[in-house]
């Protein structure tokens, strides 16, 4: 009974009780400290860590003096809003400003934008000077005329420039994998529930066929959310239509009548939670057919335009009451293949609600935090073992319990990452920054 007693205890709790950087760290002007949750707090603290031992100063100081930068920047009124919060100074840019004001002296701390340059420039100055390396052996190799040697070095030289790219820059990135810790992503904690301005929707945008598509699809949108239960969050199958010669097929009204009769019998048992899209064929004249208007990019764009109000029903079949739905303000996107696994709706929504990561647009581009944000994405246990390809090239299947943060060399080195059509984004910005961007 004692160590039941003992496995009930929860000592992250007693720890930010009798921690003195956490009752500092509490006093964060903007209000979101508190609002964290544990991996993200705990981050900040290893933060702060991190730079007491670098600094030979004391941890107590350190958080002080984040309280005190983000105090002074509360009082200014054209200060921005991210430069409140404690964080800013602990994993942001305001962390050169932190550490000037605790050494007394200049230091500077290099961009993304200037990380960006080294890293572009380190792999093309090694690739380029390999190649010229290789060419002029293969020269003083060859045992003919003159000019012959010198065309066939210079086909040698395009020829092998890009594989020794390739392996050059596989190998930085390795080492860069190695040198750089993993920067996390700060997340609110939404466990308890997601608040009304941050209602999200879910979405599977893909091609529908028949209704027994229909229905395997609904019965995933139904798992996702038992998975990820809170208000304010919604679930719709984005029915996109397949190509073909006529504007209107015969499947097409099974399709619609049984995505309806879905979408009617899980919100009679969850409530109005789920919705059905189905998209109408326009004419391609470069694909000499009928079709949805740019596929999967053209659903989300018009499913955003529509959300926000821009754009009357572009849809042939819509169950979305607009007047409830036009809250929305992220949307996750997903593959018809892809699961949203136990609570990761909380944390997608969690990160992108946090102060942070919030996005700022100059000249109709996101230059701080992010409108757009992909998670790490796994492979399934029964998935990775089904054929000796997945074998080799899955990795390990499964749910990684022990993973906090993984390495992204384009995310820990210059704060941006790729997008594979996966994940979570701001529905004004996407719209804003996409604007006029797809034909």
């Amino acid at each position: 009974s004692t160590l039941k007693a003992i496995t009930r205890i929860n000592f992250l709790e007693i720890f930010e009780k009798i921690n003195r950087v956490e009752d500092i760290l509490k006093k964060d002007p903007a209000k979101q400290y508190e609002k964290m949750d544990s991996t993200t707090k705990s981050y900040y603290r290893n933060a702060i860590q991190e730079i007491s031992k670098k600094t030979k100063i004391s941890e107590i100081y350190i958080a002080k003096k984040c309280l005190e930068l983000s105090l002074q920047a509360s009082e200014k009124p054209e200060a921005n809003e991210k430069s409140m919060h404690i964080g800013f100074y602990l994993i942001s840019d305001g962390k050169e400003t932190l550490l000037n004001s605790l050494l007394e002296k200049k230091i500077t701390l290099k961009s993304n934008e200037e990380k960006s340059k080294i890293y572009i420039e380190t792999v093309w100055g090694i690739s380029i000077l390999l190649t010229l390396i290789l060419c002029i052996n293969f020269y003083y190799m060859l045992n003919i005329e003159n000019w012959t040697r010198v065309l066939l070095s210079i086909i040698t030289a395009i020829v092998a420039i890009l594989p020794i790219e390739n392996i050059v820059s596989k190998i930085i990135q390795y080492v860069l994998s190695k040198v750089v810790k993993p920067k996390l992503i700060p997340k609110i904690d939404f466990q308890n529930g997601i608040p009304k301005d941050c209602s999200t929707m879910v979405v599977i945008p893909t091609i529908v066929k028949s209704k027994e598509k229909v229905k395997e699809l609904m019965r995933k949108l139904e798992v996702y959310y038992i998975a990820n239960k809170s208000s304010n969050l919604y679930f719709t199958l984005l029915g996109d239509c397949c190509s073909g010669s006529k504007e209107v097929e015969e499947f097409d009204e099974e399709v619609i009548r049984e995505g309806i009769e879905q979408t009617k019998r899980l919100n009679e048992k969850y409530g109005n939670i789920f919705n059905f899209v189905y998209r109408k064929r326009i004419w391609n004249p470069n694909e000499e057919c009928y079709m949805g208007w740019e596929r999967k990019r053209g659903l989300l764009n018009q499913l955003n335009e529509y959300l926000l109000g821009n754009i009357a029903n572009p849809f042939r079949a819509n169950t979305i009451d607009i007047s409830q739905m036009n809250k929305i303000k992220y949307i996750i996107t997903l593959d018809s293949d892809t699961d949203l696994v136990l609570n990761t709706a909380f944390e997608l929504i969690g990160a992108m609600a946090h102060i942070l990561n919030k996005p700022e647009i100059e000249n109709g581009i996101v230059v701080n935090g992010h409108a757009l944000i992909q998670p790490r994405v796994g492979v399934n246990l029964d998935a990775s073992h089904r054929n000796l390809f997945t074998k080799i090239f899955a990795g390990a299947g499964g749910i990684d319990n022990y993973t906090n943060a993984i390495s992204d060399v384009y995310q820990d080195n210059f704060g941006e990452g790729i997008f594979t059509g996966k994940g979570i984004y701001d529905v004004k910005v996407f719209s804003k920054v996409l604007k006029n961007e797809i034909p």
